[in-house]
């Protein structure tokens, strides 16, 4: 297919006409290429039109890892750019990735730099250039980091310590489940001859119907 055409054909219909409604401006020589942002190497498109015309760039110029970027992000959904569900197909995929695997190192267009925040806004500096004052590393302060929180412990280890704390006051192992309003069985007793043993409470607990190497 005689791709280079197809987009010279595309490109020129919608120069000679008039549309109203919802359109998306296209910079006819892409950007990454040395297009100009003037009128005259801009196009609109309807949003079909548009992801067309940048999967016929791709085709045309395969090895262009910046077109390839740009036609996988026009699938992203966005307030302009409904989700084009039905409209990634295979092929543009796998040479996403690929081209995603090739961009590492020096390769990668944000080697060297580094996200800083003041927590307002965002932006890029070298990795060489000091932190101003009031800013911190990344794109969120770390004080709004999840990971920068206590963890919580979960409804189990809670369950765990509250059994070990009843084992500790108790005599006797269903004394403390029944402390707990647990019955002495299954699953409850497994779980409290577990936190004995973890504890080292044999000594406290010792019965000769309770095997505690078992």
């Amino acid at each position: 297919m005689d791709y280079e055409k197809h987009y010279e054909r595309l490109v020129l219909r919608a120069k000679n006409r008039a549309i109203f409604g919802y359109t998306e401006a296209h910079h006819i020589l892409p950007k990454c290429m040395g297009g100009a942002d003037d009128n005259e190497n801009i196009v609109n498109l309807t949003p079909e039109e548009h992801y067309v015309a940048h999967q016929l760039l791709v085709k045309m110029y395969p090895k262009n890892g910046a077109l390839i970027y740009a036609a996988r992000l026009m699938t992203v959904e966005s307030k302009n750019h409904p989700y084009r569900n039905n409209k990634l197909y295979g092929w543009l995929k796998r040479k996403h990735v690929v081209e995603c695997r090739t961009r590492t190192g020096r390769k990668n267009h944000r080697y060297g730099t580094m996200w800083i925040t003041d927590g307002k806004e965002s932006k890029v500096i070298q990795k060489d250039d000091p932190i101003p004052s009031g800013w911190s590393k990344g794109r969120v302060l770390p004080s709004l980091r999840k990971h920068s929180a206590i963890k919580q412990p979960s409804k189990y280890e809670v369950a765990n310590q509250e059994l070990l704390k009843a084992l500790q006051g108790a005599t006797s192992i269903s004394g403390a489940l029944r402390d707990l309003g647990l019955q002495c069985r299954g699953n409850n007793y497994a779980r409290a001859k577990r936190l004995i043993i973890e504890n080292g409470l044999q000594d406290r607990f010792n019965h000769p119907r309770i095997a505690w190497d078992a």
